[in-house]
C-alpha cells in the first residue's frame, strides 16, 4: 500500500472530504474509501441490495464494477431489468465464474480507470466473498474462508488507496440468522474477520412476505441504525417501509 503522508490534526476540518456515495434507500451517506460488509442468509437478497448500491452509484455519476463468482453476466441483464436502461448499460460486470482472480479485478479495475492510479473514483462490489479462489502460495496452508478474507483485505487496500467505495458480500449460517441477536453470532469464521476490518456491516433478515429488516450492526462513521424495506420480487427492486406502513410485495431477492 502506497505511503500518505502525516497532517496536523488543526489543519483537519469536519466533514471537509464529502461523500462519494449517497445511499437514498437507507438514508446514508459513504465516504471515500469505505469499506463495507453486506451479509444474509441465501435468498434474502444480497444481490439485489448490491445492485440497488451500484445503481445509486450510477446515477450520481460514479463507475461501478461488479464482481460475481456465483453468477453469469446474462443473469445479471435479467435482474437488473427493473432499473434504467441508460444507467445498465454503464454497469461494469466481471462475471468470470470460479476462475476469475484478484488480478483479473485489478485489469477490469485498470480498464475502467479506477485503479489507485486512475481518475475515476467508484464502487466495487465482490460477490460473493466465499467463492473467491485460493490462490497458489508455496509454503502457506490455507485455512477454509482464508480467500474470502484475503480478498476482502486485498479491497481494503484498493478502497483506500484509490478512494473508492468496496462492498463485500458475505454468506451467514440461515439456522443463527435473527435481527434480535448480535450479528457476529450468525457470521462464519472468516466473515467475523472481515466485519472486523469492515468500516460498515449491513445485515439483511426476512421479515415476512415481500419484506426485509435491514440492520447496520457496525457504522464506524455514525450510530447503529435499521428499518425496513419492501421488495418488489418481479422487479428485484427495494423500497423503503416506514414503520406501520402496511405495503407488501411479493417475492424474495437473490
Amino acid at each position: 500500500m502506497g505511503g500518505r503522508g502525516a497532517v496536523r490534526l488543526g489543519d483537519v476540518r469536519p466533514g471537509t472530504g464529502g461523500a462519494l456515495l449517497r445511499l437514498d434507500l437507507l438514508g446514508l451517506e459513504i465516504p471515500p474509501g469505505t469499506a463495507i460488509l453486506l451479509a444474509g442468509p441465501p435468498g434474502v437478497g444480497k444481490t439485489s441490495m448490491a445492485l440497488e448500491m451500484a445503481f445509486a452509484a450510477l446515477a450520481q455519476g460514479r463507475p461501478a464494477l461488479y464482481v460475481t463468482w456465483e453468477h453469469r453476466a446474462e443473469q445479471i441483464l435479467a435482474w437488473t431489468a427493473g432499473h434504467p436502461d441508460p444507467l445498465r448499460a454503464e454497469l461494469l460486470v466481471l462475471a468470470g465464474g470460479r476462475s476469475t482472480t484478484l488480478f483479473d479485478v485489478e485489469r477490469a479495475l485498470e480498464a475502467a480507470r479506477m485503479d489507485p492510479g486512475g481518475i475515476r473514483r467508484g464502487l466495487l462490489i465482490l460477490d460473493y466473498l466465499q467463492l473467491v479462489p485460493i490462490p497458489p502460495m508455496p509454503g502457506r496452508i490455507w485455512r477454509p474462508g482464508d480467500g474470502a478474507v484475503e480478498a476482502f483485505r486485498w479491497g481494503l487496500e484498493w478502497a483506500a488507496r484509490s478512494g473508492g467505495v468496496l462492498l463485500g458480500i458475505s454468506a451467514a449460517d440461515p439456522a443463527g440468522w435473527d435481527p434480535r441477536r448480535a450479528l457476529m453470532g450468525a457470521l462464519p469464521a472468516e466473515a467475523v474477520e472481515m466485519a472486523y476490518d469492515a468500516d460498515l456491516v449491513l445485515g439483511l433478515y426476512p421479515d415476512g412476505p415481500g419484506r426485509v429488516r435491514w440492520k447496520l450492526e457496525k457504522n464506524r462513521l455514525g450510530p447503529a441504525q435499521e428499518g425496513r424495506l419492501a421488495f418488489d420480487g418481479a422487479r428485484r427492486r427495494f423500497a423503503r417501509l416506514e414503520e406501520g406502513d402496511g405495503a407488501k410485495a411479493a417475492g424474495r431477492g437473490a
